[in-house]
């Protein structure tokens, strides 16, 4: 059975909201590359957020700054509420984590709501 790109991405979702951020990743990737069109920056945006939340949990904090930045840019391009996903939420959620990150509150980082699916 051939699963949809709409049931990998909210599984790329669950995974996200787990804190299985290299899952994600790879997941994300394979929709970025082969996803719907309209939808490309969305996974890549979604991605790189992963990754920028992987490198956060290895202390690599200039890594995660930078790709918080390119997940933000990407994904400030969609619709409050795009295939399901909040995106209003997650931009700020991200941008608060990434506030957090320059100013050195990194206890805070911890409680970062990622991502909250609103429909399906």
């Amino acid at each position: 059975m051939n699963r949809t790109d709409s049931e990998l991405f909210f599984e790329g979702i669950a995974l996200f909201n787990s804190g299985k951020y290299y899952e994600c990743h790879d997941l994300m990737e394979y929709l970025w590359g082969h996803g719907e069109d309209e939808l490309r920056n969305l996974y890549k945006g979604i991605l790189h957020l992963a990754v920028a939340l992987y490198h956060f949990r290895n202390h690599n904090l200039k890594g995660a700054a930078s790709l918080l930045e390119s997940g933000i840019h990407l994904l400030g391009e969609y619709p409050p509420l795009t295939a399901g996903v909040d995106i209003t939420l997650l931009l700020s959620n991200a941008d608060t984590f990434l506030r957090q990150i320059r100013k050195g509150d990194l206890e805070l980082c911890r409680t970062f709501d990622i991502i909250r699916e609103v429909e399906k």
